[in-house]
């Protein structure tokens, strides 16, 4: 759900972030900006996909979804995995600058001094091409949405026409308002913990003995993987162990979408002799029942795109006997 005005608040306010962070006005901020932004950055991408995948021109057409009487031409799901330049264009010139001025300000917030190992520089070189690498797969996202629609539709002999109607609505930003809100959430929290690790290692003296610990919501809509590592400590610069996956913080964009998409999980520095935050401190809830918790099966790998006449495999492994891309519900996993 997306609040007023672009907000990326919720009906409760901003309880996506942890609870020490909901009431920081410099990350509710940020946050909202990256929500503007990363709306404007799927219109952009959805105008160029909509307009391949129908063969339309760059006429009125193209944007109201007014159809000519006489274009029947059926749509074109290839097309849409054909538009990953410009969304990577839109990713680099609309979504990372707000997420680059998340980050240096929130190292400035620190009094972080820029250096060789924690500055600002050094930071941004390595985090903004990561999280470009993993928001690249939204144009198969939206191949696969395309394709579920088409194969829906040779089984119900549905009319061409209606076919396009449907397809031009999937590829209208209000079909992707969840994916939008999800993305601008977790980079924007992702980030904000990126910098405060940053800005804790280059204030860090040397000889300090102080570690990080992660801490996690340990309610009914926690991961099971994020409650199991609730109070787990390492030493700043060693990733955490989560979910079997290495993570240097919450959100950790090197880390599988499963374990980054919707966490509320934050990160205490502590001084590496205080006694462990005990996960057992805190009665972990019956997760196997939790609606918004359900367990996640491995990541597939992506084969090779799949013909617009083929049905897409379930992610569950299901094999239809041609080489094709596997069914995905929606962008990202859920909590």
């Amino acid at each position: 759900m997306t609040g007023p005005n672009g907000s990326v608040a919720d009906a409760d306010g901003y309880d996506w972030l942890p609870p020490t962070l909901r009431d920081d006005p410099q990350l509710r901020t940020a946050a909202d900006r990256i929500h503007r932004a990363a709306a404007r950055a799927f219109a952009l991408w959805l105008r160029d996909a909509r307009r391949a995948c129908l063969h339309q021109t760059t006429g009125d057409n193209a944007d109201t979804g007014a159809e000519p009487a006489a274009l029947v031409v059926p749509p074109d799901p290839d097309a849409v995995a054909g538009t990953t330049a410009t969304w990577q264009a839109a990713v680099q010139q609309v979504l990372l600058p707000p997420i680059s001025g998340l980050l240096t300000d929130r190292l400035s917030g620190l009094h972080a001094t820029p250096d060789d190992t924690g500055g600002a520089a050094a930071l941004l070189e390595t985090y903004l091409p990561a999280v470009a690498a993993r928001l690249a797969d939204v144009p198969t996202t939206g191949y696969t949405r395309v394709l579920d629609l088409t194969a829906a539709a040779a089984t119900t002999a549905l009319a061409v026409g209606e076919l396009r109607t449907m397809v031009d609505a999937a590829l209208r930003p209000a079909a992707w308002r969840s994916d939008v809100t999800t993305i601008a959430r977790r980079e924007a929290l992702t980030a904000w913990q990126a910098a405060t690790l940053s800005g804790w290692r280059a204030t860090n003296a040397p000889g300090d003995a102080v570690a990080k610990e992660w801490v996690a919501v340990m309610d009914a809509r926690t991961r099971h993987s994020h409650a199991a590592a609730h109070g787990q400590r390492v030493p700043l610069d060693a990733p955490f162990t989560v979910g079997g996956y290495p993570m240097q913080h919450p959100g950790d964009p090197t880390a599988p979408t499963r374990e980054t998409a919707n966490c509320r999980c934050d990160l205490l520095h502590v001084p590496a002799t205080d006694p462990v935050l005990a996960a057992a401190s805190t009665p972990s809830p019956d997760l196997s029942t939790a609606t918004g918790a359900p367990p996640h099966p491995k990541e597939p790998t992506m084969p090779p795109r799949a013909t617009s006449t083929s049905v897409v495999a379930a992610a569950s492994g299901a094999d239809s006997g041609q080489p094709d891309r596997p069914r995905w519900s929606g962008l990202l996993a859920p909590i």
